[in-house]
């Protein structure tokens, strides 16, 4: 009986601030265009792919010029492309994230994140 008040108890916090290390996820923007992204232990993403599974150009952060990062707070996530060229939030809600992003030149847009490992 006293495991079960245990299990109780944790329930309420099960999958918030989850382990998003080394997960894959398909972002897409609400223009139809997206990506395949891995989220590194050391805070860094490299893309796969785009969405139809043609190889993107991201360089592994760590050799390269430029930064592609992310950070997660609770169940708050902050990818953050070129250097702060691009920055996308979002909240994770189990395996998907909703999002708004922008970047340096104005541009808004919503974003959904699936994961897909």
């Amino acid at each position: 009986m006293k495991h079960l008040y245990i299990i109780l108890l944790c329930l309420p916090f099960i999958g918030f601030g989850q382990d998003l290390v080394n997960s894959i996820w398909k972002i897409t923007g609400d223009n139809g265009y997206g990506q395949i992204i891995l989220l590194k232990d050391d805070g860094s993403f490299i893309g796969l792919s785009d969405i139809y599974g043609v190889p993107v150009s991201f360089e592994d952060p760590r050799n390269s010029e430029m930064k592609y990062d992310w950070l997660l707070t609770g169940n708050l996530i902050v990818l953050r492309f070129s250097d702060n060229y691009m920055i996308k939030t979002g909240e994770v809600r189990g395996n998907l994230i909703i999002g708004t992003s922008s970047n340096q030149k104005g541009f808004e847009n919503s974003w959904v994140g699936e994961r897909i490992n």
